[in-house]
């Protein structure tokens, strides 16, 4: 059968409820986003809100790809051989995920080093390393296997569900995601064990202000990068349900 609206009525499955939901619930994470960008491009020359910034471009791409175009695909009921093209938007939001993962560990380095007092020999360096991240984003967009959108699920998998004989991987992104989980869990550790150590030695007022002017950040790194360790290891978990797929 070739690729066309057949295969949204022989395989597909309409899901409106959940479409708009992830419409709407991207249209409003896309506007709250403005005055939060807005408050991180006026801190930029701060590392570690440049890195923030650089992450809320790459959240703001995500949400409109896995969110809005995901939801407007799932409402129509598409598969992947219904609308091969939707692949561009597929492959863009895993590639999203994958910049997200790395911009979490170097939110998380950078304060490593702030806390470690070094944080000043990187500062020159820091728009070449997002320069790098940005070059690992395209790399999963460009040269791995995208996930391809299946309205009957409500997901995006590796696997088009064509063919049950032949198992579809994407192994750089598994390895982005144990890279993520092992790494920042370990970052994490030494981050608050040197974090709470700081505190405990700041006895002057200098190094109370400093603790003080550092907690903000401290938890505002926390809370991204918790949360995307958490989506790593559900993606994870949720991907060995089933041997057969691998969930994005």
């Amino acid at each position: 059968m070739p690729a066309g609206k057949e295969w949204t009525f022989e395989r597909g499955v309409r899901q409106p409820l959940f479409g708009y939901w992830s419409i709407f619930w991207g249209a409003l994470c896309e506007i709250l986003y403005v005055p939060c960008a807005i408050a991180l491009y006026k801190e930029r020359r701060h590392p570690c809100y440049r890195i923030m910034l650089w992450l809320a471009v790459v959240d703001v791409i995500a949400l409109f790809d896995s969110c809005i175009c995901f939801g407007l695909l799932i409402i129509e009921g598409a598969v992947f051989c219904s609308r091969p093209w939707t692949v561009w938007i597929e492959c863009t939001a895993m590639a999203m995920w994958c910049g997200a993962c790395i911009g979490c560990l170097l939110l998380v380095t950078y304060r490593l080093f702030e806390l470690m007092n070094i944080g000043r020999r990187f500062d020159a360096q820091t728009n070449m390393v997002l320069v790098v991240a940005t070059l690992y984003v395209l790399y999963f967009a460009l040269l791995t296997p995208p996930p391809l959108t299946n309205s009957a699920h409500m997901a995006m998998f590796f696997d088009p569900f064509i063919d049950d004989e032949i198992m579809f991987v994407n192994w750089a992104h598994t390895a982005n995601n144990l890279l993520i989980v092992l790494t920042s869990a370990t970052l994490y550790i030494i981050f608050c064990i040197l974090f709470l150590t700081k505190q405990a030695e700041a006895m002057s007022e200098a190094g109370r202000a400093r603790v003080a002017a550092n907690a903000p950040i401290f938890i505002q790194a926390s809370l991204i990068c918790i949360f995307n360790v958490t989506a790593s290891l559900e993606i994870m978990f949720r991907g060995k349900e089933d041997n057969n797929i691998q969930i994005y």
